[in-house]
């Protein structure tokens, strides 16, 4: 796909004609960088993550958020970064970087089941703003929605309902406060993330995530990705939101808990998604909150929200 050039015109004696800027190009590593300059002078382009995954550059003046939950998760590896392209400058940061008081050993492989619920003693919490303070409008793509799963909508729509309503393990009573959801309908519209497979493809790409539709949907995503959302934003406020979750991996789809098996619950996970793109980042590993960058098989409490999600929420929402 195409990506709109940001052109700079000048004058020459010799009467040169004006000249595009170059597509910026850059890699950036959670584990091992905080923050960094990753290129200057350019127009959109790439950015390699991880060595992992690309994702677009966003055009000059816009910024962009991307979060991610691994198959793989280690306390000390980030997933959730910001692009951020100044008007000379590509700056890219870890956001909501929490420190471990992981008291287990990090995640390996899929669908590990969490015995423990800690999630109503920490108040572990990171916001990443913007929100919209309109609210959230959003659609639903069911084009690659997994075989004999058609009731993922109603998980995905009680996944807002959650964050709305304030529903939490914890029992914090319900109370009012400024989010206005409203689901629009189906539509054919992508994702912004990547074609098929990603991993050749920009996620995250700026002629998708401003189409003006808040997508959430199905796809390949990279490899050991079990779902991603990206947030593009400028000064003035969100732009767009997507939401995407992987076809690689088995999805848990019924309203109860019962029959479960060697899958990721989407309650769960949608939950989880939708919290970054109503502006909170992640929580501490091993906390149990719905933020947590951890992601757990058939893990159920995080149907609700736990302390830290209620605080940081309300930090946003009111």
């Amino acid at each position: 796909m195409l990506v709109a050039i940001t052109l700079v015109s000048f004058f020459s004696p010799s009467g040169a004609h004006s000249m595009p800027l170059r597509k910026c190009v850059g890699e950036f590593s959670t584990r091992l960088q905080h923050s960094a300059k990753v290129d200057a002078n350019c127009s959109s382009g790439t950015l390699r993550v991880n060595n992992k995954f690309d994702v677009a550059i966003p055009d000059q003046g816009g910024s962009l958020d991307i979060s991610w939950l691994s198959d793989d998760a280690q306390a000390n590896t980030p997933t959730e970064i910001r692009i951020s392209h100044y008007s000379t400058e590509v700056i890219v940061s870890v956001k909501g970087e929490r420190k471990s008081i992981i008291n287990r050993a990090a995640i390996s492989g899929s669908y590990v089941i969490n015995q423990v619920d800690r999630g109503c003693s920490s108040d572990s919490h990171s916001v990443l703003n913007p929100f919209n303070p309109n609210g959230f409008d959003w659609y639903y793509n069911a084009i690659g929605e997994p075989s004999g799963h058609s009731n993922a909508i109603y998980r995905v729509g009680g996944a807002f309902k959650t964050w709305k309503n304030e529903t939490n393990r914890c029992g914090v009573s319900e109370r009012a406060n400024a989010l206005a959801v409203n689901y629009l309908g189906l539509t054919n519209n992508p994702e912004a993330m990547g074609g098929n497979p990603p991993p050749y493809t920009p996620n995250c790409l700026s002629t998708r995530i401003v189409d003006g539709y808040n997508v959430v949907g199905w796809g390949l995503l990279p490899t050991g990705v079990i779902a991603m959302s990206c947030v593009s934003h400028t000064s003035s406020g969100v732009w767009d939101s997507d939401i995407r979750f992987s076809t690689s991996y088995n999805w848990f789809t019924e309203a109860t808990s019962s029959g479960c098996s060697n899958s990721y619950d989407l309650g769960d996970i949608a939950t989880h998604e939708v919290g970054h793109i109503l502006g909170m980042g992640h929580s501490d590993a091993g906390t149990d909150q719905v933020m947590n960058p951890d992601a757990f098989g058939c893990n159920f409490w995080n149907r609700k929200l736990a302390k830290g999600d209620l605080l940081g929420f309300q930090n946003i929402w009111g």
